[in-house]
């Protein structure tokens, strides 16, 4: 382990104060890695700290990619690696900027006057995916993100291209921003940018969410709306694999699906303290499993619920599960396996 310290104080950058006819000191050939006033090369430690308190620049990315992790201690090495980090979201800035610029002049022109033939197809995406060699589907991300960028959130761009803030952070603005014009985009960077830098995306995501919702509340309305009317659950009992696990996917209401896991979570956790041994994961899905059998039962805290009706009917019928197992199984002579009738699934 080591402890964070604060960077010693930067080497002086090289100053006018030196010889009139050199603009130098002697032996200085004018790189950025040199005390010129002293005339002598600057350490590791002190190119590094210099580093640390300029903007990022053609020099001082030089300076970097010279440095040797191997001439610093354990907190050196952290420095060096959040300087090269920086490096990283200023290159990933310029690329993305470029791209930008590339996409911008690939536009499809406006449908021509006389003969009103449309414009011609975009192959911007295809070019990027052959330059930067990715899929074409990857390559549209980048395009469709850098336009967007470029457009609607130019301080974003900006802070990536000094070096403040990285690639993956920077498209959580840009997702959160989907929804909004150009004049949400201004207030939503005015909100988030000051406190974006050093952030990770899943922290600057939750911040951009908060901004957005108050920038445009009626727009997270709607995708509550949304998120109601496309809520689905659906649970596979056979995958093909014959590996004895069913599968439970869904999404609804965020607010709902809190219920549902806090809930989950209480009853596996109340379980565990009273000495069930089962794990955690266990009690959370035996949880869904105590309701589900509760319900067809028609039984609530092990009574009869008869606030909420008895058994679920189908046809007159109570709902159940049917296990089917041969007779030689069932007298406890074999051990084949028994299906579950409807699935064709053997347990």
């Amino acid at each position: 382990m080591f402890e964070a310290q604060a960077p010693a104080t930067p080497a002086t950058p090289p100053v006018e104060t030196l010889d009139p006819a050199e603009g130098r000191a002697p032996g200085c050939d004018g790189c950025d890695g040199c005390d010129e006033e002293l005339g002598v090369p600057l350490t590791e430690a002190e190119v590094l700290a210099w580093v640390e308190q300029t903007p990022l620049s053609g020099d001082s990315a030089g300076l970097l990619m010279e440095l040797d992790p191997a001439g610093f201690d354990d907190t050196g090495r952290v420095r060096l690696a959040a300087q090269l980090q920086r490096l990283e979201n200023a290159v990933a800035g310029r690329k993305t900027a470029a791209v930008a610029a590339f996409a911008a002049s690939q536009e499809p022109s406006e449908p021509d006057p006389e003969t009103g033939e449309p414009p011609g197809p975009d192959f911007t995406d295809c070019a990027v995916a052959v330059a930067l060699g990715m899929s074409q589907p990857a390559a549209q991300r980048i395009v469709t993100a850098a336009r967007r960028l470029r457009e609607f959130l130019p301080r974003t761009l900006a802070m990536m291209t000094a070096g403040d803030l990285g690639y993956y952070p920077a498209l959580r603005v840009v997702e959160g921003a989907a929804e909004l014009d150009a004049e949400g985009c201004r207030q939503l960077e005015r909100l988030v940018l000051p406190k974006a830098r050093g952030k990770a995306p899943g922290v600057l995501s939750r911040l951009v969410r908060k901004a957005v919702a108050r920038i445009d509340a009626e727009a997270l309305a709607r995708r509550h709306r949304t998120a109601r009317r496309n809520a689905c659950l659906d649970i596979t009992l056979d995958d093909g694999t014959d590996s004895g696990t069913g599968w439970v996917n869904g999404h609804g209401p965020v607010l709902e699906a809190t219920v549902i896991r806090t809930a989950v979570e209480a009853w596996a956790r109340a379980a565990k303290t009273a000495g069930d041994p089962r794990s955690l994961d266990e009690l959370r899905w035996a949880a869904l499993h105590d309701w589900s059998t509760r319900y067809l039962t028609g039984q609530h805290d092990g009574q009869l619920d008869s606030q909420h009706g008895h058994r679920p009917t189908s046809r007159g019928a109570p709902i159940t599960v049917n296990i089917a197992v041969d007779l030689t199984t069932y007298l406890g002579l074999t051990t084949h396996p028994a299906e579950i009738l409807g699935t064709g699934v053997l347990i």
